[in-house]
């Protein structure tokens, strides 16, 4: 069709444990939004839409979370508290070789890796990665981490994973 665009649409969950389910694309956090706007769409989503789910959340502590909390009795509390609350504390920025390790860089990775991999979705379209749209849709704490990665790709680039000076 003349004068069709794609489109990137980066999703990104919120807080919360995700990693076991995301390889399922029929469980993973954005499968109701996706079967909605391709029922909407219609033939023109996988025409028009680059989809990429983006999880942010760190497998291996979710696999350290899951081994504490088997067996408990206060599983549910204590598992809110820091599958939940935990996501927002531990996500911040470190200066200096601590740096390297963080749970922000890590984050950072993971947007990252996914705006790369759209990237060469829309390369593979025949397209230009740098005249396509990108439109994100988070939620909650998802909303925190893109505008986060956001603010350092105009603000401090150096920050942001695989950009030159990366610390």
């Amino acid at each position: 069709m003349a004068g069709q665009r794609t489109v990137v649409c980066l999703v990104m969950h919120g807080i919360g444990t995700y990693a076991s389910e995301f390889d399922d694309e029929s469980l993973r956090f954005d499968a109701d939004l996706r079967t909605r706007v391709q029922a909407r769409l219609g033939d023109r989503f996988e025409a028009d839409i680059i989809w990429t789910p983006i999880l942010w959340s760190d497998a291996e502590l979710e696999r350290r979370q899951e081994r504490l909390f088997t067996g408990r009795p206060w599983r549910g509390a204590h598992e809110f508290v820091t599958s939940a609350l935990c996501d927002a504390a531990t996500y911040q920025y470190f200066d200096g070789p601590r740096y390297k390790n963080s749970n922000y860089q890590r984050v950072q990775s993971a947007v990252h890796d996914a705006i790369l991999k759209s990237e060469a979705a829309v390369r593979d379209r025949g397209e230009d990665p740098a005249t396509t749209p990108v439109m994100a849709i988070c939620h909650s704490m998802g909303c925190h981490v893109f505008s986060s990665f956001a603010w350092d790709i105009i603000n401090a680039p150096e920050r942001v994973i695989g950009s030159e000076g990366t610390p």
